[in-house]
């Protein structure tokens, strides 16, 4: 029997309910806890937040992401727009500019190019000074990082490992002698098993009650979740098995 598995939604200070974003919105201090069911659209490394008071939104404080995104092979400064909200599932946060900032590994220890940038993005707005608030947000990454690492620590025998780079859908697999190596295949099974938690609380969110899930409507709810994602047919299949499996307190 698969254990408990716990979700925390703290920042909304709720037991039963998650708020799914599809969509822009406005800035909140601090952010929400939710379901951000978009893929990422930048890959932020050596990560700092902060708080400041824009004018432009009347004076009330709004967060921002300081760090270095990664392109291709190069990284280069990057800031964001005001954060609207934090998905703590798949260490995610939308902004109001419309993108999906996913940051990897740990906050910047060691601030560089991306802290002079934000220096001199300050000056052009005029803003006298900031608060680092990242332990905010962190807290709630390490937190469901450490659930995770409780609920499924290594890699299951049964995870797939048909995820090719490059390949096309319509392409034989077994035309090619390619192998995931350990590492891509841990990468490949933490995003997979984040999703299926996503599912699992998009499924409660939905209806409450998993018993309550007719198969059909599970199924559509695992589409939503995973329409725009890059997997393999058996990642999806596994993920929405798993996803029936994770119980949520």
């Amino acid at each position: 029997m698969m254990a408990f598995f716990f979700v925390y939604c703290a920042f909304l200070e709720l037991s039963e309910t998650v708020r799914v974003l599809h969509c822009h919105g406005n800035p909140m201090n601090p952010p929400p806890i939710t379901l951000i069911l978009r893929p990422p659209t930048v890959l932020l490394v050596e990560w700092t937040v902060f708080e400041v008071s824009l004018s432009s939104f009347g004076g009330a404080p709004t967060w921002h992401l300081v760090g270095m995104e990664v392109i291709g092979h190069a990284t280069l400064p990057r800031i964001s727009s005001p954060i609207i909200a934090v998905d703590n599932i798949l260490r995610s946060c939308a902004t109001r500019g419309g993108d999906i900032y996913h940051l990897k590994e740990e906050c910047s220890s060691h601030p560089g190019d991306e802290i002079k940038q934000w220096a001199a993005w300050k000056k052009d707005f005029r803003i006298q000074s900031d608060s680092d608030v990242t332990n905010s947000i962190n807290r709630e990454f390490d937190r469901m990082d450490q659930q995770l690492q409780d609920y499924q620590p290594e890699r299951p025998d049964d995870f797939p490992n048909d995820w090719f780079i490059g390949i096309p859908p319509s392409e034989h697999v077994n035309q090619y002698n390619i192998t995931l190596d350990e590492s891509e295949l841990d990468e490949r099974h933490q995003l997979c098993l984040r999703l299926a938690v996503q599912c699992a609380q998009l499924y409660r969110h939905e209806l409450g009650n998993k018993a309550n899930l007719r198969p059909f409507y599970f199924d559509t709810l695992t589409q939503e979740v995973l329409n725009d994602w890059d997997l393999s047919l058996k990642e999806q299949r596994w993920i929405a098995k798993q996803a029936r499996e994770i119980e949520l307190r």
